[in-house]
């Protein structure tokens, strides 16, 4: 009994995560119910939860189902926007942490006219931020826009209202679910496969040989979605199997209470087996997963995650829940690692450990992940609606998830404009006319830096999902 007072937070946290995995499973019942009633209710009301009934299924036909419905109710979901996203959090000013965008593409100008260059916007967050705070339909007479959202489930306000304007915006969706929903959505939303995870930087991460100093290695943080208890228990369970077997977690502190973290290792007793470390540099990051037999993921929904994929360009096979929902599970094949289930979570480790499973994952990942092929697979979606053309645009610039986007090239990143100048042309609260808004921003990206994407270094016409 002292031991369960003792560990009362450890305790809570485990029966907090069985009953979270139950909601994800279930709670659409409850959910679908609660919107039935509010027909009848307030709009408002209806529409919120109608957009959270999609978020929770995860069946094809039924999500379908609710598709249609938010296809019907699309035009009220944008007229009630202004409530739908709430106030505004932010006002726009020079501190880029709201400013989560990056050129793909300079605009450029032609007797009088100006062709679109690319912008591309990241994090669900920030779209809040750009309804608020930027003039959108003024931007997009100079920007073509791409967007990378942060979590799975794009049955969400902060994106439905990009359907506002006629221009097609490219939606990068790494989640067959989220394709599929804005695919059969029918607005303006043009869905790619690729996601966050394919923008890894493969000169930070990469294989640096020596001795594999620890079995498995878990990137996480201590909000509750990552479920690290799993993790523990897991290793727990491995050391039992296995005493001389060795764990690591690198963990950042966000988000998490450290002392229920503090109670999880104690409760699971693994001690000297497991590492823990602190709030790694990308550096760092790329050591220790070397220096690991297998990388694994434990959440059940979450945006592209980046960190198993850094993992395959540090030549570290992954694992991966094969019910979650967010990671793009093409990309976890006999290449590259395995899917499980948590039930063979301890048995699928042990593989890896023994060897008993062979994988080139950095090889696959190259050839098919990284930063310039994921570019080159941008451009196609861009010429294939018409939003690019190769004989007159220049090839888009190569970024990098580092993990805020950044140029590949050092010289591309020192010439072109900070993104707070840029968009400063286009705050809700300025009054710059068109005529200067062209000489401003003409002065800002002259001269415009060469792509460092060289078309013919890749193969033509990648096979990329365009739903």
């Amino acid at each position: 009994m002292k031991g369960l007072i003792k560990n009362r937070q450890a305790i809570i946290c485990i029966l907090k995560d069985k009953l979270r995995v139950f909601a994800a499973d279930h709670g659409v019942i409850a959910v679908s119910l609660l919107r039935r009633l509010a027909v009848v209710g307030p709009r408002l009301l209806y529409l919120n939860l109608l957009m959270m009934e999609h978020r929770f299924e995860h069946n094809g036909p039924h999500a379908r189902r609710l598709t249609a419905l938010v296809k019907k109710r699309l035009p009220e979901c944008i007229e009630a926007l202004p409530k739908l996203i709430g106030p505004n959090p932010h006002t726009f000013n020079d501190n880029t942490t709201y400013l989560r965008a990056i050129t793909l593409r300079a605009p450029r100008w032609e007797g009088g006219q100006v062709r679109r260059g690319v912008l591309l916007i990241k994090f669900t967050e920030t779209f809040r931020f750009f309804y608020h705070n930027i003039d959108i339909a003024r931007l997009m007479r100079y920007f073509h826009i791409v967007l990378e959202p942060s979590w799975s489930g794009y049955c969400l306000p902060e994106i439905l209202l990009w359907a506002r304007f006629p221009e097609p915006i490219v939606v990068q969706a790494s989640e067959p679910l989220d394709r599929q929903f804005l695919s059969d959505l029918g607005a303006n939303l043009i869905p790619t496969e690729i996601g966050a995870s394919d923008w890894v930087d493969h000169r930070v991460f990469h294989p640096l040989g020596g001795e594999k100093t620890f079995d498995v290695i878990y990137v996480a943080n201590l909000t509750p979605m990552k479920r690290v208890n799993v993790y523990l228990r897991a290793v727990s369970e491995l050391v039992r199997l296995r005493p001389g077997f060795r764990a690591a977690l690198v963990v950042s502190s966000f988000g998490g209470n450290e002392q229920e973290f503090a109670q999880l290792l104690r409760w699971y007793g693994i001690g000297s087996q497991l590492t823990v470390l602190m709030n790694q540099t990308q550096s760092q990051l790329n050591d220790i997963i070397n220096k690991s037999r297998v990388s694994i993921l434990l959440s059940r929904k979450e945006g592209s995650n980046k960190t198993l994929f850094e993992s395959m360009f540090a030549g570290t096979p992954v694992i991966l829940l094969r019910n979650n929902i967010g990671v793009n599970k093409d990309y976890i094949n006999e290449h590259t690692g395995r899917l499980t289930d948590e039930s063979q979570l301890v048995s699928t480790i042990l593989e890896f450990v023994d060897g008993r499973i062979r994988t080139t994952p950095r090889e696959w990942a190259i050839e098919n992940i990284s930063a310039e092929r994921s570019t080159q697979k941008l451009e196609k979606v861009l010429r294939d609606v018409g939003m690019a053309d190769p004989a007159v645009d220049a090839p888009l610039f190569v970024k990098m998830n580092t993990p805020e986007a950044t140029y590949k090239d050092a010289d591309v990143a020192r010439r072109m404009p900070n993104i707070a100048d840029v968009l400063r042309n286009f705050a809700a609260s300025s009054h710059f006319s068109q005529a200067e808004i062209d000489e401003r921003l003409q002065t800002l990206f002259d001269p415009v830096p060469q792509s460092s994407l060289d078309r013919q270094a890749l193969p033509p016409d990648p096979d990329v999902s365009i739903l």
